[in-house]
């Protein structure tokens, strides 16, 4: 069985995401997953895969909400890609679990708007604190997508 077999496997003994998968260009792969699911498949991933390495969190606009994607890294690459609608922009938040999360979680609040649950400090990285207002690419930021 292949590492990203394994992977696979261990995520649908958790139920955590929905098939099909995304096999993608150098044969990483985009896993979808309930907002609910998160956080339990990252610990068992931790769990089985200690050496499992947040390498980014990116995040976008479509018609469905926001849909944000963990960048992971296995010596493959596996994204976890979350949809979150407009109206909740909450997530649980990785950083007891994946230090690495720190900055990615506060740069997501600050140009998103996403709440992460379980965190009690987001302070600005980008802009000023002084700025206020609602975050610069947030769901009601105006103009384009």
């Amino acid at each position: 069985m292949s590492p990203i077999d394994q992977v696979l496997e261990l995520l649908r003994g958790q139920g955590a995401f929905h098939e099909p998968f995304e096999q993608i260009a150098g044969g990483d792969c985009v896993v979808s997953l309930e907002p609910s699911r998160l956080l339990p498949a990252i610990r068992r991933m931790l769990e089985a895969y200690p050496e499992l390495h947040l390498s980014a969190m990116t995040a976008r606009h479509d018609a469905s909400g926001l849909v944000v994607l963990y960048h992971l890294w296995l010596g493959w690459g596996l994204s976890l890609r979350v949809v979150v609608p407009n109206e909740t922009v909450e997530l649980p938040s990785l950083l007891d679990d994946m230090p690495a999360a720190d900055w990615y979680e506060r740069e997501a609040y600050e140009l998103y708007g996403i709440r992460f649950s379980g965190r009690q400090e987001l302070s600005p990285l980008l802009t000023s604190q002084s700025l206020g207002g609602r975050p610069p690419m947030g769901p009601n930021r105006g103009g384009g997508g």
